[in-house]
């Protein structure tokens, strides 16, 4: 019988742990969850889990070690403690740092060395197999659910959340967002060059389709920050880029109130360009955003590929899928052009038919977004 259940993942990933940890709780153990981390606090804090006989870890897109190295630890202060990894998102237990990472006095390969990994949906269960895993159970995420209910409740609110919104230019006093305004919102991720590409092809297509009554807004993904310190030359050659855009004396800029978050920021839009691997587009593709457009380049390629993702190619903007609308800014210009096309495509009533009618068939609703006593009955079972 369980007796006690520890939790860690590296950055904002534990808040998404949170929950089970609190539904373990509840089923009477006890419990240890890292707060979101800077790096090495995990290391330095692990003796803390040395007493549990389960550990669920979640493995961050970022290359450090800084989940792989505590499980090291662990199974070599004990190397009969079962290693859980929990997804998530779809692939992130496939992350190359961890494939042929030693742990344990033995050197097991990290993937050999885990009891169980729960998958984040069961299209990836051959890969995680390949992967070296030995079992794998699918639950869907709990933290879907939240993100679900309350990017819903957001659209079903949206008029009054808009009159919330301002737009600004530089040298001008804000003004409330109308009627007329276009808002196109572009989420970020933690890939500054992606999102920069991102961003100028928003600006450049949303101008042409929509002239003045375009409003942009943009969301910084909390994890865009350099790992190393010799990043931090590279990320501040981009924010600074970034920010001679914003300063277009031409473009109206979104100001909106800090209780919307991207979530409910993305809900309320006209059009999101969602990048990199996020779990909005997922979110979105379920709430039948019919104007989710994913923009795409070869930094984004990259990206998916170093954490893990086949291809490089996000699974809700792939032709078998079809969540969002993909735009290929590997073509230069004609990102922005494709861009345009869809703003103009998506803004008609057969569009959005098209688009909700492909999310519907390829993003079914799970038979319950409340997974988190279900992954913690699988937990008791090991």
């Amino acid at each position: 019988m369980t007796t006690k259940i520890g939790f860690f993942g590296y950055d904002a990933v534990a808040n998404n742990l949170k929950t089970l940890e609190e539904v373990a709780k509840s089923r009477g153990y006890e419990t240890v969850l890292f707060p979101p981390q800077i790096r090495g606090s995990a290391k330095n804090r692990i003796h803390e889990m040395y007493d549990c006989t389960q550990v669920v870890v979640n493995l961050s897109s970022f290359t450090t070690k800084e989940e792989l190295e505590p499980v090291d630890l662990l199974l070599k202060h004990d190397s009969q403690k079962k290693i859980v990894v929990w997804e998530d998102l779809p692939r992130s237990a496939l992350r190359p740092k961890a494939r042929d990472y030693p742990v344990g006095n033995e050197g097991k390969k990290f993937p050999e060395a885990v009891a169980a990994v729960i998958a984040a949906q069961a299209f990836v269960i051959p890969e995680l197999y390949a992967f070296g895993y030995q079992r794998v159970e699918v639950f869907v995420p709990p933290h879907w659910g939240r993100l679900y209910q309350e990017m819903k409740e957001a659209e079903e609110n949206r008029e009054a959340l808009r009159q919330l919104l301002f737009k600004k230019r530089i040298g001008q006093e804000p003004e409330p967002v109308s009627e007329e305004d276009v808002i196109v919102y572009v989420s970020g991720s933690k890939t500054p060059l992606l999102v920069n590409h991102a961003i100028a092809a928003a600006i450049q297509a949303g101008k042409n389709a929509f002239g003045i009554d375009l409003v942009f807004g943009f969301g910084r993904h909390p994890g865009e920050k350099p790992e190393r310190p010799e990043d931090e030359e590279f990320f501040k050659y981009a924010f600074e880029k970034r920010a001679e855009m914003f300063r277009d004396p031409n473009l109206s800029m979104l100001e909106a109130p800090k209780e919307l978050n991207d979530t409910k920021k993305i809900a309320i839009s006209d059009f999101v360009i969602l990048n990199g691997g996020p779990n909005s587009s997922i979110i979105a593709a379920y709430c039948r955003k019919a104007e989710t457009i994913y923009y795409w380049d070869a930094h984004g390629r990259k990206a998916l590929i170093d954490q893990g993702v086949p291809g490089g190619k996000w699974f809700v903007a792939e032709p078998a899928m079809q969540g969002a609308w993909f735009i290929d800014g590997t073509a230069g210009d004609r990102g922005a052009q494709q861009m345009e096309c869809a703003f103009h495509f998506l803004s008609t009533q057969a569009g959005k038919l098209a688009r909700r009618a492909l999310q519907e068939k390829h993003f079914p609703f799970p038979d319950t977004w409340d997974t988190a006593s279900r992954i913690i009955q699988f937990l008791e079972g090991l």
